[in-house]
Order: structure tokens, then C-alpha cells, then sequence
């Protein structure tokens, strides 16, 4: 009768014994010593350079940069145009259009290619008489031959 009473323990026991050795076995399979990044180390580090990044937007300010790079653009090809316009004089040429006009180099889209116009649908601000604005129409604003924006052949 003791075996009867032992034997089933002794299977309990084997059982919790080898469930145990599973166990561990699969700790230490785990939690081994090589290393690796658990999942919260890497949310941190994610976090830390999604917090970088936006700190450096905020400080670089991209819009900024390009609306710099446009400025600067523009500022360079007036300093070209201005050049152009000093060579055009020394060689002699003194014509520069009509000395009471504002030539402007904003196309007038109400215009038939190759008229020109006070600027009237631009909305610009009004000028002292005697002076008046010029506009050309989209087709012709760069020609180079005189009938552009700029009265300069």
C-alpha cells in the first residue's frame, strides 16, 4: 500500500520536475549572455530621435533656408541684369524706354500677345502724375528684343 501511496506523488513530482527543467531551460535560452535590445530600449532610443529631429526642424527651419535661396537667386539676377544693362550703356546704346514710365515685370494676363498696358488689372499702387506703369502680355515678358518687360533691345 505505501507504493500506491508513493507512486503517484513520485509522477507529481517527476512532472513538476520536468516542467521546472523546461522552464529554466527556456529562461536561460532567453537571457542568454549575448547581447540584444529589448523592446523598451529601442521605444526610447525611437523617442529620443523623433524628439532630435523635430528639435533640429524647429531650429533649422527649412521654409526659411529655401525662401533664402530664393532671395538670394533673385538678388543675383538683378545684379546680372543691372550688369547687362551697364554694358548695354557703355557701348554707346542710350535708349532705356520713356523716363516717365515704371516698367513692370509682372505680366498682364488680360492682354493679346505683344500689347502692352497701364497695369490696370494688377492692382498696383498709383503713381504722381506724370508717371505711369507698363505691362507687356505673358507671351512676350521675356523678349529680348526691345518688346519685353524692359524696353532693351
Amino acid at each position: 500500500m505505501s507504493k500506491e501511496k508513493t507512486r503517484p506523488n513520485t509522477v507529481i513530482l517527476n512532472a513538476v520536475k520536468d516542467l521546472s527543467h523546461r522552464f529554466f531551460t527556456l529562461f536561460r535560452m532567453t537571457t542568454n549572455n549575448e547581447s540584444s535590445f529589448t523592446l523598451i530600449e529601442l521605444l526610447i532610443v525611437i523617442a529620443i530621435i523623433g524628439i532630435l529631429a523635430s528639435a533640429l526642424v524647429l531650429v533649422l527651419n527649412p521654409s526659411q533656408l529655401l525662401s533664402q535661396s530664393r532671395d538670394s537667386r533673385r538678388t543675383q539676377d538683378l545684379s546680372n541684369l543691372n550688369n547687362a544693362i551697364g554694358m548695354y550703356l557703355s557701348e554707346g546704346n542710350s535708349v532705356l524706354g520713356q523716363t516717365d514710365t515704371v516698367y513692370v515685370s509682372i505680366p498682364d494676363p488680360t492682354l493679346l500677345p505683344g500689347a502692352t498696358s497701364t497695369c490696370s488689372s494688377l492692382g498696383l499702387p498709383t503713381l504722381p502724375t506724370p508717371y505711369v506703369y507698363q505691362c507687356v502680355s505673358t507671351s512676350s515678358l521675356r523678349n529680348v528684343n526691345g518688346s519685353g518687360w524692359l524696353p532693351v533691345n
